[in-house]
């Protein structure tokens, strides 16, 4: 993958963690993303609802795949091992049944959302990182659908 390719990925991959916090009404303090294919969304708090935390976790994936965008390997790989951790210690059939929810939920989360999603990958790719007042200002004219 080229730096670009890995910009671009980043950029998606966080704007679906972005927005999918939003729509759940979390707070963000800024999201930002590097050349190397690295990125985070960083929130002022955690939600202290676990499906909230699987929906977090499984949106990055689910941005990627929205835009056709091959997701970064080691993007993926911190949101997998963070439902893994989330869902330790429960049986086979609920774990898989939470992880299917979280996906489902992030989907629908997303969908309604699509304009604002490509507004906030656009301009991390661009600028690289987005803090609370820019997200404010991208919600006001792009709209935001809330869970």
């Amino acid at each position: 993958m080229s730096t670009n390719d890995k910009r671009h990925a980043a950029a998606a991959h966080e704007a679906g963690h972005a927005v999918v916090g939003l729509a759940l009404g979390l707070d963000i303090v800024e999201v930002w993303i590097d050349d190397n294919g690295y990125g985070q969304t960083r929130f002022s708090a955690d939600s202290p609802e676990l499906l909230d935390h699987l929906t977090l976790a499984a949106a990055g994936g689910m941005a990627n795949r929205a835009f056709d965008i091959e997701a970064p390997t080691d993007m993926l790989a911190n949101d997998h091992t963070k439902i893994t951790s989330l869902l330790a210690g429960r049986s086979e059939d609920e774990d898989a049944r939470l992880r299917v929810a979280g996906r489902k939920r992030a989907r629908e989360l997303l969908t309604p959302n699509l304009a604002l999603l490509r507004a906030v990958a656009n301009e991390l790719e661009t600028v690289g990182k987005i803090d609370h007042a820019r997200l404010e200002e991208l919600v006001r004219r792009r709209g935001l659908h809330k869970a």
